[in-house]
């Protein structure tokens, strides 16, 4: 999808027909050129799941919401990946949106700017500063340059062309839809929140979520 989206202040779900689908969340690409996805308002407690935003001026801009984002990657942006602001013009609301399993990278400014997030499962790395703001809790996470919480860790995520995540044991290569073996293995793989079930992982899949966009999914790399 080649615009722009502005939500407004309306509480919809945005999604891939499947982001547990192989394939899905790579092929459904909102590709924008300034702000690829605006949620403004109090009760713009959207959800958006299995998308990739890429190409515009910043990924995502939340201003006074608390949407859920869940599997979707947030890639090559010219400044934010994530940005949340306050909103205007009414008394002051701190963003506090839910990110879950998602993949946040090589933006040009910060990976998540701002606001109260909560971030669980996912990968902040490779953006210009990975974090600023007061999150609620960050944990089960790889955020490039360190954050304190419950399992989180700062390891080159051995990231494939499409964010994939590498595997000496098997990648996903959406291009020839086979699985490939690499000469490294992702520190991601493993290490979610291991409360919280496989899903829909391949075998061998270590019994523990993979972190990033495509953890629980088919597509998820498989354990050495």
């Amino acid at each position: 999808y080649e615009e722009d989206l502005d939500l407004g202040d309306k509480s919809l779900t945005l999604r891939s027909v499947d982001p547990n689908r192989p394939g899905t969340a790579a092929a459904t690409i909102i590709h924008g050129t300034q702000t690829v996805v605006t949620l403004s308002g109090a009760n713009a407690g959207s959800t958006l799941a299995g998308l990739t935003l890429t190409g515009g001026t910043r990924g995502l801009l939340c201003a006074g919401t608390h949407p859920a984002l869940t599997r979707c990657l947030i890639a090559d942006n010219e400044a934010d990946g994530v940005l949340m602001v306050k909103e205007a013009g009414r008394a002051a609301r701190t963003c506090r949106p839910t990110l879950t399993n998602c993949t946040i990278a090589r933006n040009g400014q910060a990976g998540v700017s701002g606001g109260a997030p909560t971030i669980v499962n996912c990968i902040i790395y490779f953006n210009a500063v990975s974090l600023t703001g007061t999150p609620v809790a960050v944990t089960y996470s790889d955020i490039q340059g360190d954050w304190p919480g419950a399992g989180n860790l700062s390891a080159d995520p051995q990231f494939a062309d499409d964010y994939h995540l590498k595997s000496t044991a098997g990648r996903w290569d959406p291009l020839t839809g086979t699985w490939v073996r690499d000469d490294v293995t992702s520190p991601c793989l493993d290490a979610g929140d291991p409360a919280l079930p496989v899903l829909d992982e391949p075998v061998p899949n270590g019994n523990r979520l993979n972190l990033g966009a495509y953890g629980g999914t088919p597509e998820a790399s498989k354990s050495p």
